[in-house]
């Protein structure tokens, strides 16, 4: 699998300099050894690799460094957020420090799988190269004791259940091997390979459809966050039109049982983080104000009268002001 992948690389690399791989190396120049995100996930950039599949993915380090994948063909952004990056202290400490024995380690994970790098490994300020063609095993306890050794030291509890994790995933990839050792040396649907090959592939599968996964489940989780937020949106949006038929009522009426549930909505409205636009006297804003008539009255550009109050939820607009704009 291993020859194959290194084939259909050398292929690629040959074919034009505008080829996707070509783009993906130019690319990591610029990014390598920084902190990205695709909109799910966040990590630290090391470099790029084509998998089992033929496709290529940005290979990242997660704040417990572990190596993890994102499909190059999914955008992804520097992230300048420093709030985002706290849970990342200890990974800084590793880079900053000991970025040989980190380079060590991922050589570790990446020799279990069938990956290529097609880049150096960008950690830190140091661009650092793993021999492609040299094929190294090691069990699964000997890495994690290796990724363990290097988090441990920071004094990270996470770390222990992340390395237990994927000990266990590893055990589970295990018990696939034998199994395949124990039934057969005969050829798969996978392809005309032998047992060994096809526990390199099944590995490489199961670990990128974690990654899959992963990603699946985040953006479930964003989604859900996106409807529960839309929903709250129109709801206030609805309270707010019922607090707009009782100011206008308020106009004509000191009824104290009206001005009791008036104010009980406008502390409603406020409990929920949502606030009236300035107008009155303020300076015309298109992103906040939408003018239903201009006056010529020597007030350039301000606001003269409010028709219809408009609102923030938290710093966002969901309703724009209505009003007359002097000129």
């Amino acid at each position: 699998m291993k020859e194959k992948i290194k084939e259909y690389i050398q292929e690629q690399l040959a074919s034009s300099d505008t080829n996707k791989l070509h783009l993906i190396k130019q690319e990591l120049k610029t990014i390598g050894g920084k902190y990205v995100t695709d909109g799910f996930r966040i990590g630290y950039l090391i470099g790029a690799a084509v998998a089992y599949d033929f496709k290529c993915y940005y290979v990242l380090l997660n704040k417990d460094a572990q190596i993890i994948f994102i499909l190059s063909d999914q955008d992804i952004n520097v992230v300048t957020d420093q709030e985002s990056l706290d849970v990342f202290k200890n990974l800084n400490v590793l880079i900053d420090t000991k970025p040989y024995d980190l380079k060590e380690s991922v050589e570790l994970e990446m020799a279990k799988l069938v990956d290529i790098l097609i880049t150096p490994l960008y950690i830190g300020n140091k661009k650092m190269f793993i021999p492609q063609q040299t094929i190294l095993t090691h069990n699964g306890d000997e890495v994690g004791a290796r990724l363990g050794e290097l988090i441990n030291k920071e004094g990270s509890q996470k770390t222990q259940q992340n390395i237990k994790a994927l000990k266990e995933k590893r055990e589970f990839i295990q018990n696939i091997k034998q199994k395949l050792m124990e039934t057969t040396t005969q050829q798969t649907d996978i392809g005309n390979v032998d047992v060994a090959d096809n526990y390199e592939f099944l590995q490489n599968k199961y670990i990128h459809l974690l990654a899959d996964f992963d990603n699946y489940k985040k953006r479930v989780v964003k989604e859900k966050e996106e409807i529960k937020r839309s929903a709250n949106e129109k709801l206030l949006l609805n309270i707010i039109e019922l607090v707009d038929d009782m100011e206008r009522g308020l106009e004509y009426t000191n009824d104290e049982g009206l001005i009791m549930i008036y104010n009980k909505f406008k502390k409603f409205l406020t409990d929920n983080n949502v606030k009236p636009i300035p107008t009155n006297g303020e300076k015309y804003d298109c992103e906040l104000h939408e003018a239903v008539s201009i006056v010529e009255c020597g007030q350039n550009g301000r606001i003269i009268k409010t028709i219809e109050k408009g609102y923030y939820l938290n710093d966002k607009v969901i309703r724009y002001a209505k009003v007359i704009v002097g000129n």
